[in-house]
This record gives C-alpha cells, structure tokens and sequence, in this order.
C-alpha cells in the first residue's frame, strides 16, 4: 500500500460498504475538507484502485435464483477465449465473469427465474462451448454474505454486512420505472438523483423515493466500491471448502470466523459439492496459504476436502444483469 496513506485507506474503507455515501459525509468522517475529499478519490481513480461503485441487488426476493458454473476448457486459442468471454460479458443472465486459476479456466455467476431456465441456459453453453468443455462443476446459492475489506484499515465502529438470503417475497413489486432506475445504478451507483431522474423522466424526489423503497423492501442491499486489490499488491483468491455434516452451530461459527477475518471478503452457501465458499483477499500466496492452514485447523471436524484458484481478471460484475423482469402483479 506504497502508493495510499492513511487518509486515503479511511476513504476506500468509508465507500467500500457505502459507495453512495455524499461527499460532504465522506468528508466529515475521513476529517478533511470536502476538497481534499474529492481530490483524493479522483486520484485514487487515476491510480486505477478504484473505479466506481456497484449497486448490490438480492433479485431471488423478486423471484431470481442464482447459480455459479465453474469451466475448465482445452484446445482453446487465445481469439477464441476472448471471443467466449466478451459472449459471457453480453449474456442478459450473467452477472460475474472472471479469469481464474488452477484447474479452471473461467467462473460465471447466473441468475434464472428457476432451476428449469438455469437448465436451458446451460444446454446452451454446453453446445455452444463443445468440444472445448473439458470439465465443470455446478453450483445453486443458498445465500451470500457481504463483509467490508478491514485488512485495508481496522477501525472500531460497527460495519455494515450485506446478507442476501436468497427468499422471495410476495409483497415485493417493481415496475418498469423502478427497472430503468435499477439498470442505471446497477454498475454506475454514484450517480445522483437528480442525474438519475434526467436519464428516467423522474424528478428528483421521486427517484429518491423509489430508491428508498427498493432498500426497504430489500431488492437493494447496498452500494459496494469497485476496488481493485491488484493495484495494492494483493490477490484475490476463491477458497471452495466440502463440508461434511454441516450442522447450525458450526455453519455459525464458521461464518463468525469468516466475519472476523480481515481477508474474507465474500461468504457464500451453496448446493453442490462445495458447501460454502470464501473470496479472500491477500498480499501474497504464502498468506492465503496460512489462511487455508488455520481454517483446516479449526474445522477440522467438518471439513473433508477443499479446492482454491486465484482470480486473475474481473471482465464483468454486474448485480443486475438482466434488461427485463417479469413484473409481480397485484
């Protein structure tokens, strides 16, 4: 962290869980002048650590279920590979595209409005993937858990966890307003209200009211900075853990830990052969792997096996990637 300060690290850590947070807040709270504020975050943008900020939607409350498909490929040439991925990037169902290691090749996150549409999209790509597809592995969300990247700075007040549970709700309705705002902020959160009513035909208040109801409802979970650990000299790696006998105290405990750790950036619950899986961020290899060593000694008694790779490139994140819903009628 060569390059940032310790203001600096105050305001990533401020944004991280709270991208929308208004400059003169921002500023109050890092103790500078809401100047310095905006100085600091334009060069932070400059230096390509941040970049923006992401709207975090739970779309399972409005009837979305969200699957992970792990690839493993071969025979296949670099022109290809990019074609397949700017595919990926394009898909109206795709909402997290990345590069990875280890034994595979690519990591794809879905939504679909059920188990049967997840299967038609999948014959889909297995065809247009053929002869290519070496391997893959299937995963169905059971629920996520957000936590704040405290290894950037420790601070003593309580944070933010956005928890997606994965449950519909039938007293949640949208219409085509609240779509168009919702594909606006989804990969662009800071914008204003005011920006985001001349791109909708809305006033002001009434974006700010729909706002507000869709983060009641919980359809919005918060506003994540789009930072890029990289650019510090970290690495993301994914930690897939197979657990056997996962019952609810150790499940608690185990999400506790993953709290607690300043380098366990996403938590998420699955069906499928992994049961819970962790996105760790850490200056180097040698870290993860003492981060692996003490999460083997602690749970030792549930856990039976585990796979990592490292994330090499994000090529999209986008919570809200569908163009259309289908609308909850009264």
């Amino acid at each position: 962290m060569k390059n940032i300060d310790k203001k600096d690290r105050k305001i990533i850590r401020q944004l991280d869980m709270n991208a929308r947070m208004p400059i003169n807040e921002l500023a109050k709270k890092v103790q500078v002048s809401r100047e310095v504020v905006g100085y600091r975050v334009k060069r932070l943008t400059k230096l390509g650590i941040i970049s923006g900020a992401h709207t975090v939607f739970n779309v399972d409350v409005i009837g979305y279920r969200s699957f992970r498909l792990l690839l493993r490929l071969f025979n296949l040439k670099k022109e290809e590979k990019e074609n397949l991925i700017d595919y990926f990037k394009e898909h109206p169902n795709i909402w997290w595209v990345a590069s990875i290691g280890g034994r595979w090749d690519i990591i794809l996150n879905f939504v679909a409005k059920d188990q049967a549409e997840f299967n038609d999209i999948f014959d889909d790509l297995v065809a247009k993937l053929g002869q290519y597809l070496q391997d893959y592995e299937v995963l169905t969300y059971i629920n996520i858990h957000d936590y704040p990247r405290k290894y950037i700075l420790e601070t003593k007040s309580e944070e933010n966890v956005f928890f997606h549970p994965m449950r519909f709700k039938e007293d949640v309705r949208v219409d085509d307003k609240d779509i168009k705002i919702m594909s606006i902020i989804a990969d662009n959160a800071q914008l204003s209200f005011t920006d985001i009513g001349s791109k909708t035909n809305l006033t002001r208040n009434a974006v700010k009211y729909r706002i507000q109801n869709l983060e009641k409802s919980q359809l919005i979970l918060g506003y994540r900075l789009a930072y890029h650990p990289s650019k510090l000299g970290y690495n993301s790696y994914l930690l897939l853990l197979n657990i056997n006998n996962l019952k609810k105290d150790r499940e608690k405990e185990l999400l506790g830990y993953a709290r607690i750790n300043p380098n366990i950036i996403f938590a998420v619950k699955h069906i499928g052969k992994y049961r819970i899986t962790f996105e760790c961020e850490v200056e180097n290899e040698k870290e993860f792997h003492k981060l692996l060593a003490d999460i083997r000694d602690k749970f030792n008694d549930i856990l039976t096996d585990f796979d990592f790779f490292p994330i090499f490139y994000d090529h999209k994140i986008n919570y809200y990637p569908i163009s259309k819903l289908i609308l909850k009628k009264d």
